[in-house]
């Protein structure tokens, strides 16, 4: 699906320094930026995180850097129904809130960003197929949201757990994320 059905269609790879900087911030390297064909929308100012299953365009996120902007992040499409997946195949899959935190924990194992702190018993029926237990690792300020999807993995005898931490997820080191998936 062309970004133009998206409302999208001036959708450039060279990203502003504001995107960069943003990025840089969490430690998103270039080679990150191209694999998840990371782009610029200059007539929204928008960094957008398209979402694709094999070739084909599903959906997209944009984060806003627009001064007026009132939300933070816009998405197009049936964003919170993908199973999109980020890393190296393994089990158990880590659970977090945004795409740069699944990136991330993606270098040492395998997460699935669900675009918010929601996630469906449907969503976590088809998790099923794909691992054989699941970490939920949200905000700090999304805990309980954290142990509701916990307690409703668990009722679908998928197994799982939460991870806590001060920090979202994307805030830390490659080797703190390990430290907090090992310990």
């Amino acid at each position: 699906m062309p970004f133009r059905e998206y409302n999208c269609p001036d959708c450039v790879v060279n990203i502003p320094q504001q995107g960069l900087d943003w990025l840089d911030k969490y430690g998103i390297t270039q080679t990150e930026r191209v694999l998840y064909r990371m782009l610029w929308s200059p007539s929204k100012q928008q960094l957008i995180f398209p979402l694709y299953k094999s070739d084909n365009l599903m959906a997209y996120q944009g984060r806003n850097f627009a001064p007026n902007s009132r939300a933070k992040y816009i998405s197009q499409g049936k964003i919170h129904d993908l199973l999109y997946f980020c890393g190296k195949k393994s089990s158990p899959i880590i659970l977090v809130e945004d795409l740069l935190s699944a990136i991330k924990i993606g270098r040492i194992g395998v997460a699935m960003p669900l675009f918010g702190s929601e996630a469906s018993t449907p969503l976590l029926m088809r998790l099923k197929d794909h691992c054989k237990a699941v970490i939920v690792w949200l905000d700090s300020d999304k805990w309980a949201n954290s142990h509701d999807i916990v307690k409703r993995s668990q009722s679908i005898g998928l197994p799982a757990m939460s991870v806590f931490t001060n920090l979202d997820p994307k805030e830390y080191s490659t080797e703190k994320i390990k430290y907090f998936l090992t310990n």
